[in-house]
């Protein structure tokens, strides 16, 4: 038997404004960010390149808050869909742009450096809090995210 190779990307979606971010990712869902992926992967490499990556393309993790997501596709067609899917400039017509942070072999990979980049995240919102009750509330919220942080995602 063959076993099928995957890659796994980390990316995250950057906007203007929080307002954008929340309009445009508040109707999002797992099954709405496949197909506007979809989507983008036949509109730039057209039906080949939808095929090539369509059989192993899924979201297995997405958060509205962080922005962020890990998303599977084949290892052969990766670089396809990673062009795909950083020229795709908008969400239900609200500009944005999105960035790879990470590619991995294993989500386990994907899951470590997702949990250094909500950390960097976190300790950059301490530092602009602009009172001490704020500063103490995400502070308390760092520490539980670093606590539960060891949670497996699904696969």
């Amino acid at each position: 038997m063959v076993r099928y190779k995957n890659r796994y990307l980390l990316i995250e979606f950057h906007f203007e404004s929080d307002k954008d971010a929340r309009e445009a990712l508040g109707q999002l869902d797992t099954k709405a960010l496949r197909e506007l992926l979809k989507v983008s992967m036949k509109t730039l490499h057209g039906d080949y390149g939808l095929g090539c990556v369509q059989r192993s393309l899924s979201i297995k993790y997405f958060n509205v808050m962080t922005r962020v997501a890990i998303v599977r596709c084949s290892r052969d067609h990766y670089r396809q869909f990673w062009s795909a899917m950083t020229l795709l400039r908008a969400i239900n017509s609200i500009a944005m742009v999105i960035t790879v942070l990470h590619v991995a072999g294993t989500i386990r990979s994907c899951q470590k450096h997702l949990i250094i980049h909500n950390k960097h995240h976190l300790e950059k919102l301490i530092n602009k809090a602009k009172s001490s009750a704020e500063s103490k509330q995400l502070q308390q919220l760092y520490h539980d995210t670093m606590a539960t942080s060891a949670v497996p995602l699904r696969t």
